[in-house]
């Protein structure tokens, strides 16, 4: 029977010399055979750790140096986009003062407007054109049926002398609610100003106006003739008859 080999064991040597010549300047280190296989193991990987370095290193760069580029130009139009946003907020802020400005002038044009037109519904003016008198300011009695008994009810009335070729007009802005015949004065126009105010208007001239009409501050109601020189003026607030001294506006 064969004897069995016995594996040898390499040992390696390690030796570092200094500067020195000496023998302190030469030492030796063994190394055993695995040592030596992991030594070498972590020198084929730091070989393979610089290269992929070298290889890929440059790489990492020009990325890093493109995706910088494109940052740079990233940056550069969102600072041009900004200043175009400025811009065009700008000009919208312009435009929006402008707006604001025009708005509120046609408000303030709409309330002067209403305004006005809540004046000029007011029954105030004077109810003729031209030279008028004042004929008298009585208050007319009316008797009324009411529970079977007769009460007479006040009624203030303003009557007016006018001259032959002027007209009675309209003392403010309204609605012609009724045209009726009126027992003493032969017509009876009824305009109905929208605020609460009614203007009564007692002639015997022809009427120039209908139900429904709209008319305005100085409109012709009756052409004064001369058979038709008188009119009685009343007023109403609330359907409860005031004094239309207290309205009429009288200039002279």
């Amino acid at each position: 029977m064969e004897p069995k080999k016995r594996r040898r064991r390499h040992k390696y040597t390690l030796m570092i010399f200094s500067d020195s010549m000496d023998e302190e300047g030469v030492k030796q280190v063994y190394l055993g055979s695995k040592r030596v296989q992991v030594l070498t193991v972590l020198l084929v990987v730091l070989l393979i750790a610089d290269i992929c370095y070298c290889v890929y290193n440059p790489i990492l760069l020009s990325g890093a140096r493109n995706r910088s580029s494109a940052q740079s130009e990233q940056i550069k139009q969102l600072m041009e986009e900004n200043e175009t946003l400025k811009a065009e907020n700008q000009e919208l802020t312009d435009k929006v003062a402008i707006l604001s400005e025009t708005i509120n002038q046609k408000v303030k044009t709409e309330e002067e407007k209403a305004a006005e037109f809540a004046e000029l519904s007011l029954p105030t003016g004077f109810p003729l054109t031209g030279a008028a008198t004042i004929h008298e300011s009585v208050t007319e009695e009316q008797i009324a049926e009411e529970d079977g008994e007769q009460q007479k009810e006040q009624e203030p009335i303003m009557v007016f002398k006018g001259s032959a070729g002027n007209m009675v007009i309209a003392s403010g802005n309204g609605t012609v609610e009724a045209v009726l015949p009126d027992t003493q004065y032969g017509n009876q126009v009824i305009i109905d100003h929208g605020n609460g105010y009614r203007s009564i208007y007692r002639n015997t001239g022809e009427v120039v106006v209908k139900a429904g009409d709209e008319v305005v501050r100085g409109a012709t109601i009756f052409v004064i003739g001369e058979e038709n020189t008188e009119l009685g003026y009343q007023i109403t607030k609330d359907e409860v008859y005031i004094n239309p001294e207290e309205m009429v506006e009288i200039n002279g």
